[in-house]
């Protein structure tokens, strides 16, 4: 997990469970209608990077597989970048804000892909084709997936990728009062999920993609009938 500002990262954790936390809460007390407590997910857009802000994104993806975060310093990524330093200041003040970006484009790839689930009508093992999407996503960047998951992984990547979850599955079962555990029910399906790929990631050869699909499928029927 990553130390670089603790204090900050925990800070908005918190006001995030806070409000999901006091959401739900409300919810369970009273009403039928509910605001969605990850919507807050929405707020992530793409960055709109200079080639000058790619470069450093892949140097620092090739950095942080065998590297802390902290252990990086910016004179290093410069240099493995061939990216001037008064080039990362016109940007960044630091090089997590280069991390976030990294994080942040790839949860607005994985949203885009997991607004299928907001559809009930979506049924499990026929039409759950953004399965192999995500799977072609995590193909098609591999480095960024396998840093972030494994060789060094970032809670805060995860749970922002867990959040993104949290929110479509909501949309898709729209809880009533009468819904018990709801954050257990949806944390557990999130976690399923990243795990799934993360194992998916470091086994590649001896997982049965067309079982694994099936799995998922009946963790989302499992889901609607509780819901």
């Amino acid at each position: 997990v990553f130390e670089l500002d603790v204090r900050g990262l925990l800070s908005v954790q918190d006001r995030c469970r806070s409000r999901e936390g006091l959401i739900i809460k409300d919810f369970m007390e009273g009403g039928a209608d509910m605001e969605n407590p990850y919507s807050d997910i929405l707020d992530i857009k793409p960055s709109d990077c200079t080639p000058a802000q790619e470069s450093l994104k892949k140097a620092l993806i090739q950095l942080l597989s065998g590297n802390k975060l902290q252990d990086i310093s910016i004179k290093e990524l410069c240099l493995y970048s061939f990216t001037a330093r008064s080039t990362f200041y016109a940007y960044y003040n630091n090089i997590d804000e280069i991390l976030e970006d990294v994080e942040n484009d790839m949860i607005f790839k994985l949203a885009g892909l997991n607004r299928k689930l907001m559809d009930n009508h979506v049924k499990y093992k026929e039409d759950m084709g953004f399965y192999s999407e995500t799977i072609s996503l995590i193909e098609d960047n591999k480095p960024v997936f396998y840093t972030l998951l494994i060789a060094n992984p970032d809670q805060r990547f995860i749970d922002k990728w867990k959040r993104a979850m949290k929110y479509h599955f909501w949309e898709r079962i729209k809880p009533s009062g009468r819904m018990k555990n709801t954050e257990l029910i949806l944390e557990i399906t999130a976690s399923a999920a990243v795990g799934a790929y993360s194992f998916w990631l470091t086994h590649p050869y001896e997982v049965d993609v067309g079982d694994a699909y099936r799995i998922l499928s009946g963790v989302l029927k499992t889901i609607d009938e509780i819901g």
